[in-house]
């Protein structure tokens, strides 16, 4: 892991998956490695617990959660005689594609309050009523 590494919670795993909490972190986590739809997370427990900072039976029964709530899909293999498993995006954990806007949203942005008094004339931190 890199000082320089990161990824991404989005909006859309709070408000319409309803995520929170260690499910919100992991999710976001392996949706980092499979959001285009096409790849799989094929990382280990370890490094799930490495990037959460969880333990390790704490990660195995929220992954466990994810994937019985279909917000995940789990795929077993065995490589040399060793269990591995990968992780996509299940049947409810896909998220429609994000659209880039500039300027952000009326329906999301709060109402403008006008007040009829106070200025920038009167504001006590106003430099240059400060000066002696």
């Amino acid at each position: 892991m890199n000082y320089d590494d990161y990824f991404v919670v989005q909006a859309k795993m709070v408000i319409e998956l309803g995520l929170s909490g260690n499910r919100l972190l992991i999710y976001a986590l392996i949706h980092g490695f499979c959001k285009d739809g096409n790849n799989e997370f094929t990382g280990s427990l370890n490094y799930l617990c490495d990037w959460t900072n969880l333990s390790r039976n704490t990660v195995i029964s929220t992954l466990k959660s994810l994937v019985d709530d279909k917000l995940l899909n789990k795929r077993e293999y065995i490589v040399n005689g060793v269990r591995y498993c990968a992780y996509s995006m299940g049947e409810h954990g896909k998220l429609p594609p994000l659209v880039h806007s500039i300027g952000g949203s009326a329906k999301i942005a709060p109402p403008v309050q006008n007040y009829d008094y106070g200025s920038a004339k009167i504001a006590p931190n106003n430099i240059k009523d400060n000066i002696l």
